[in-house]
């Protein structure tokens, strides 16, 4: 079975419509490119697609600030919106590659 890949939850997002979450994910990959707790969360997520670490864990330091807050208008919670995207296209990857 294959693996879940950020460049396929990239790919995944675009294909639903929901490229506005490719912010925080690029956030989330460059920080896990410096931060190796944080990419062994990110790691850990991808391999098991917890919501709850995903939401409270890797997405949460990027709660608030330009990448959620450039969607307020647009979307009524932004960084759940964002998460959320983030959460369905890793479930799309999961599904396509099994």
């Amino acid at each position: 079975m294959a693996q879940v890949t950020t460049d396929g939850i990239k790919q995944a997002l675009v294909e639903a419509g929901d490229g506005f979450a490719l912010d925080m994910l690029t956030a989330v990959i460059k920080r896990a490119a410096i931060d190796q707790a944080y990419n062994a969360l990110l790691a850990k997520w991808l391999k098991s697609g917890s919501t709850v670490l995903l939401r409270n864990e890797i997405c949460w330091p990027f709660r608030e600030g330009s990448i959620v807050e450039n969607y307020r208008p647009t979307k009524p919670l932004p960084f759940v919106n964002t998460w959320e995207a983030i959460d369905s296209a890793w479930l799309s990857v999961k599904r396509s590659a099994a």
